[in-house]
């Protein structure tokens, strides 16, 4: 619920980790609302209605009234549905953690809504350790450790050797570290 900067960035989230989402504002920020349109998303443009939580599984509040959060919230709950106010993690029963996603490696940072400013400066920080020209040697070891687990029969054997890569893949990473 919401139709501001904040109200997109949930729902680029939860797109991005293949939710359906119904987006409700009485009024929605220009980039968002076309956003939303070029998506095919569900959307309206009006005042919240109990109704709207018909069918869903998680509630966001992403407006700048806390009032308003705090009656969606109690809302929520009474149908058995999870809820996130933002800027209000103690109000709400699930925090979103900033992601960065390459390929197989996904990390999430998280303050427990605390600082969620701090959170992107660490998963920022994060992307320029792992740039996305990374990927295909990450999907590289991916391979490498199927192939191991068909070829190597040894738990431990195979452990040892996949720990050896993962420390010199970590000291790659490293600033002005090499493998």
């Amino acid at each position: 619920m919401g139709g501001g900067s904040a109200a997109q960035g949930k729902w680029r989230a939860l797109r991005a980790a293949g939710g359906a989402v119904r987006a409700v504002a009485s009024a929605f920020e220009p980039g968002f609302r076309a956003e939303l349109e070029a998506a095919g998303a569900e959307w309206h443009q009006r005042p919240f209605r109990p109704a709207d939580l018909a069918g869903v599984h998680l509630v966001v509040g992403a407006t700048d009234d806390p009032a308003f959060h705090r009656l969606l919230g109690a809302l929520a709950r009474r149908r058995g549905i999870w809820f996130n106010a933002v800027d209000d993690p103690a109000a709400g029963d699930v925090q979103f953690p900033s992601i960065l996603r390459r390929g197989p490696f996904v990390v999430a940072v998280s303050t427990g809504g605390g600082f969620p400013g701090l959170s992107r400066v660490v998963r920022e920080a994060l992307e320029a350790l792992v740039p996305a020209a990374a990927l295909p040697e990450l999907e590289a070891l991916v391979q490498l450790r199927r192939r191991l687990r068909k070829e190597l029969p040894d738990p431990a054997r195979r452990a040892g050797i996949l720990r050896g890569i993962a420390r010199q893949a970590g000291r790659a990473l490293a600033p002005g570290g090499r493998p």
